[in-house]
C-alpha cells in the first residue's frame, strides 16, 4: 500500500467509524437525522397525549349516590 493509499484508507476508516460511534459533535450525520426524525415523531404524536379539560372533568367528577 502506498502512502497515498494508506492516507485514503485512514480517511475512509475515520468516516466509517463516525457511522458506528457517536462523535458527540454537531456534524454527526446520524445524530442529525435522528433528531429530525424524533422532532417529527413528537409533532405527530403530541395530540395523542393531550387531554382536553372537558373529558378530564367528566371522568374525574364525583358520582352522586342518588343518581
Amino acid at each position: 500500500m502506498t502512502e497515498q493509499e494508506f492516507e485514503k484508507h485512514l480517511d475512509d476508516m475515520n468516516k466509517h467509524e463516525g457511522v458506528f460511534w457517536d462523535m458527540l459533535n454537531d456534524e454527526d450525520e446520524i445524530r442529525s437525522k435522528l433528531e429530525t426524525i424524533q422532532n417529527e415523531l413528537e409533532k405527530i404524536t403530541k395530540p395523542c397525549f393531550e387531554e382536553t379539560m372537558r373529558s378530564y372533568a367528566m371522568f374525574t367528577k364525583r358520582l352522586n349516590k342518588n343518581g
